[in-house]
């Protein structure tokens, strides 16, 4: 099976849903070892993170990838 490589990627962070029917946990974290990424999960999470706990717990993902960020990429 052919798996995406990334060439650039400057912060290198995956969320995964641990209820996730469409892609398999070893495809994921085939990808994330192969990538050298970090792999995160929302606990009982589906593919499309679409609850308000799913949607809660991404924003909350998404602020502190975010914040992590503004070490790792200088400003313009």
């Amino acid at each position: 099976m052919n798996i995406a490589k990334i060439y650039v990627w400057k912060v290198p962070v995956l969320l995964y849903g641990t209820q996730d029917e469409m892609i398999p946990y070893k495809i994921v974290k085939k990808f994330s070892e192969e990538n050298n990424c970090r792999l995160n999960f929302v606990e009982n999470g589906q593919h499309w993170l679409h609850t308000d706990r799913e949607v809660a717990a991404m924003r909350k993902w998404e602020q502190t990838v975010l914040e992590e960020s503004r070490s790792i990429i200088p400003n313009k």
